[in-house]
This record gives C-alpha cells, sequence and structure tokens, in this order.
C-alpha cells in the first residue's frame, strides 16, 4: 500500500487531525505534506490548521468530505 493511502487511512482514523509527527511515529511517512499534495491531487478535501505550542508552529491536516 501506498504511504498517500495510509495517510488517507489514518486522516480517516483520526477525527482530530494528523500531525507530522503522529504521521512519521505511527506510519514511519517522513514527507506528510508532499503525501497531503498527493492525496488533494486526487480530489480529497484536506484542510490545514496551523498551531503553535512553546517550542514549534507545527500544520495539523483535517480530512474533510
Amino acid at each position: 500500500m501506498s504511504q498517500a493511502l495510509q495517510v488517507l487511512q489514518l486522516l480517516k482514523k483520526q477525527p482530530r487531525g494528523v500531525t507530522s509527527h503522529d504521521a512519521w511515529k505511527t506510519l514511519g511517512v517522513t514527507r506528510l505534506a508532499a503525501r497531503i499534495f498527493e492525496l488533494r491531487g486526487k480530489g480529497h478535501v484536506i484542510l490545514t490548521k496551523n498551531e503553535r505550542n512553546k517550542n514549534a508552529n507545527y500544520a495539523r491536516y483535517l480530512l474533510r468530505g
């Protein structure tokens, strides 16, 4: 199974969204943004929510539709 399909399955399981850290820890995917780009190109509606904690800024991706 491709990494993009693995990410899609993870997005479906995680209603709160997925971060790069989640994808790396769960799937071993190191380039989550690239996989999100691929999925969007296939017509999936994925929102990006920019978040911040005391150490970093990061994106959380949410599947819609």
